[in-house]
């Protein structure tokens, strides 16, 4: 298990959000020759083209054959013809009156114009979804810089975040805060009793949170410790069975916990009982894993996938505690983000292998069919960011870090009617390894993270 974080400190440039304005502003792929002619106050005038004969140009019909082409230069009796044609079409010209004929003109310009502005204000409109859609805005920064910590929402509509890194990457901690959303602020809470990083919280139905296994900064970690909101205390509890680190925990239907994978935990996975307060082995994995993603799907059933590099995908079943195998994803991923849509599908996302550079791609779990499909590739390769589904139906991602680039601020938004993403500009702060909590009011508060050491910093995303 690696002992620090990092070795580089590259940063993503923060991308750059145009706003359509109320009145057009030039875009800068618009030639200014062409903007001052269509869009200027004054237009330039153009030039009534007349068919005139042969025998009006005094330069020996050279100006003719650039005018009218080569065709214009012939002789004999095909050219007599020609000329005699030229100077009827000229008559005609002349006695078009001169109304019609700038009737015409002001058509034509008007036509270019009104075209010329549906294309500005096309391109104003595309790049005004990115602000429409939402922004990022910065809010109380915590008491304690952190990364690789937890954070959970609790049911006072505080969020509670735990443990993480400090500002030297090796030193896993045993601090707590609260946010409150009302006043956008930190308070100090109870401390854990055992350090920790890469840890799991779990909002328990009791209302106390549950936070197990992590890293210490020695070893991987199997003691659980208990959170009571209304006394801001931690107390020791059942210990896991299997010292597990960069695991996934899942609240089950029935209220018992599902500790699956991990750092050195194999396939093996094991039941907490929150009644009992104690852990219970379970069926394992057919696969071993860590890094992977853990879902609970509308059925009650849990789907996991990914991990150590691999594609394959199982379901756990609670009611017969067995795990069964379902469709492989298209591509094999770690440290990407699974999210349960509100159509009952799951969109994971980004991602990558332990050393090659991160993934765009997306795919969508279909529980009917146990099948993936792929969708919309996301604009930025990312791993390690963070996913989080907002009440309108779309998914808000964030963050995370690609080996090619650096550490991201970049975020967007995926649209699981359109299958495709929408760029919303860059956080305040790029940063892997961070949180991001939904708050009650539909706000989404991310907190913490890296960027070549942890931050103390924290931003809000708020959907207009």
């Amino acid at each position: 298990m690696e002992s620090r974080w990092d070795s580089g400190s590259a940063r993503v440039p923060r991308a750059r959000l145009g706003v359509a304005p109320e009145r057009f502003v030039k875009p800068f792929s618009i030639p200014g020759s062409l903007w001052d002619e269509f869009f200027g106050a004054t237009p330039k005038t153009t030039r009534q083209r007349r068919v005139l004969p042969e025998t009006s140009h005094g330069d020996g019909g050279k100006g003719t054959a650039q005018h009218h082409g080569k065709g214009r230069a012939r002789g004999g009796k095909d050219g007599k013809r020609e000329e005699e044609a030229n100077l009827d079409l000229s008559l005609q010209c002349e006695k078009l009156p001169t109304q019609k004929s700038y009737s015409m003109k002001t058509h034509s310009l008007s036509f270019r114009k009104i075209a010329f502005g549906l294309l500005a204000l096309a391109f104003g409109l595309s790049v005004g979804l990115k602000t429409e859609a939402g922004s990022f805005t910065n809010t109380g920064s915590m008491m304690t810089a952190r990364g690789g910590h937890m954070a959970i929402l609790l049911n006072n509509g505080k969020v509670l975040v735990i443990g993480g890194d400090g500002r030297n990457s090796d030193e896993p901690m045993t601090s707590a805060e609260l946010y409150n959303p009302t006043t956008k602020s930190w308070t100090e809470t109870g401390a854990l009793k055992t350090p920790r990083r890469n840890g799991v919280a779990t909002l328990l139905s009791n209302g106390n949170v549950l936070v197990v296994g992590g890293y210490d900064g020695r070893e991987n970690l199997s003691s659980a410790e208990l959170y009571n909101p209304k006394t801001g205390e931690w107390t020791a509890t059942g210990a896991m069975i299997t010292n597990r680190s960069s695991f996934t925990v899942t609240l089950l239907s029935d209220g018992h916990v599902l500790a699956a994978g991990g750092d050195g935990a194999g396939n093996s996975a094991e039941l907490y009982n929150p009644k009992t307060e104690r852990w219970t082995v379970t069926g394992s994995m057919t696969n071993e894993r860590m890094f992977h993603s853990a879902t609970l799907l509308s059925n009650g059933e849990v789907l996991v996938a990914g991990g150590g590099g691999g594609n394959a995908a199982e379901l756990y079943a609670p009611a017969t505690k067995t795990w069964k195998p379902t469709g492989s994803m298209i591509n094999g991923r770690n440290f990407h983000t699974a999210t349960l849509l509100k159509n009952g599908k799951v969109l994971v996302a980004g991602g990558g292998s332990f050393f090659n550079s991160a993934l765009s791609s997306a795919e969508i779990y279909d529980p009917v069919t146990g099948t993936w499909t792929l969708t919309g590739s996301m604009n930025t390769a990312r791993g390690w960011h963070t996913a989080t589904l907002l009440p309108n139906g779309q998914v808000l991602v964030a963050g995370g870090y690609n080996v090619k680039t650096g550490y991201i601020d970049s975020a967007e938004l995926y649209d699981s009617t359109s299958g495709k993403w929408i760029s919303i500009g860059a956080m305040t702060t790029a940063r892997r390894f961070s949180t991001a909590t939904l708050l009650p009011n539909g706000t989404v508060l991310i907190a913490g993270g890296v960027n070549g050491i942890s931050t103390a910093s924290a931003e809000l995303f708020g959907v207009k």
